[in-house]
């Protein structure tokens, strides 16, 4: 070791200490240089199997919940308003929250058990245990796959239409939306529209 340093140390030698700090300058320079003339933003890009999973973690989650909810506001309304006597109908869903996955998961699980015995006559038994768990992904477009969705609970529903008034038709509404939401009859009001 002592004949290295002074070999770097001797300003005589095969390199010595000005060819080492010439080395060591040439690399900087061929690290810092290139950075100058690329694009910038090309280390800020994601790569292509990643980018479509960061857009889809992007959108927020009450965007998402809104959306379900505009989804089935609209088709319950359209249904509602066929009901005889109900007339000009709107309907409000409130979820509780979004639409849950769950994922396929490869799963390795790994076991061995190692016996040590001592020159006292002592035994000593180590078992190790591990288990991996890695979510499974399709060959062909690399998505995760999904074993399960669970559709968000709904909260309750409001409905509000012309017909509302009399008994029959806000008994009616009331039941066509248990059948169609599976959402107990506590959980929906029915009120009548305002005239003016």
């Amino acid at each position: 070791m002592r004949d290295i340093y002074q070999a770097l140390k001797n300003y005589q030698g095969r390199f010595g200490i000005w060819g080492v700090a010439g080395i060591v300058v040439v690399g900087i320079l061929l690290m810092v240089l290139p950075g100058m003339w690329t694009n910038k933003q090309e280390y800020n890009k994601l790569p292509e199997s990643t980018a479509g999973i960061a857009e889809k973690l992007s959108t927020s989650y009450n965007s998402s919940l809104t959306a379900l909810e505009e989804l089935l506001n609209a088709e319950v309304s359209e249904v509602l308003s066929q009901v005889a006597g109900a007339g000009k109908v709107a309907v409000t869903v409130r979820l509780e929250g979004s639409t849950k996955k769950e994922y396929v998961l490869n799963t390795a699980d790994d076991k061995s058990t190692v016996e040590e015995r001592d020159s006292d006559g002592g035994i000593r038994i180590v078992t190790e245990e591990s288990c991996k768990k890695e979510v499974a992904f399709a060959q062909k477009d690399g998505e995760p796959l999904v074993f399960k969705e669970v559709s968000p609970r709904i909260e309750g529903v409001l409905i509000v239409a012309d017909g509302a008034g009399d008994g029959e038709v806000k008994e009616n509404l009331g039941k066509a939306v248990q059948a169609m939401l599976g959402v107990p009859a506590h959980r929906i009001i029915v009120l009548p529209r305002e005239r003016r």
